[in-house]
């Protein structure tokens, strides 16, 4: 289930809660109780575009791999040569 960040228009406090699509229209303030809600962006996708660490794992897993194969290859000449 989507975790949803909500601001309210009234005490302007804001939350999270993690409930379905269809019961985001009849949310209600968890601190004032009014239904005049907004939905805002969630921090964690900023989170994850600044500290892309599973994009540099799979850098250094694919440039591993890469020497890996030259190093086999190598290895294959030589055997094909004697």
């Amino acid at each position: 289930m989507p975790q949803y960040n909500f601001l309210c228009k009234e005490c302007n406090q804001e939350f999270s809660l993690r409930l379905s699509v269809s019961k985001l229209d009849s949310q209600k303030c968890v601190f004032c109780g009014t239904d005049s809600l907004k939905i805002v962006p969630n921090n964690s996708s900023n989170i994850l575009l600044e500290n892309n660490t599973s994009g540099e794992h799979l850098e250094k897993y694919i440039s591993e791999t890469k020497e890996s194969i030259k190093e086999y290859k190598k290895e294959l000449s030589k055997e094909w040569d004697l």
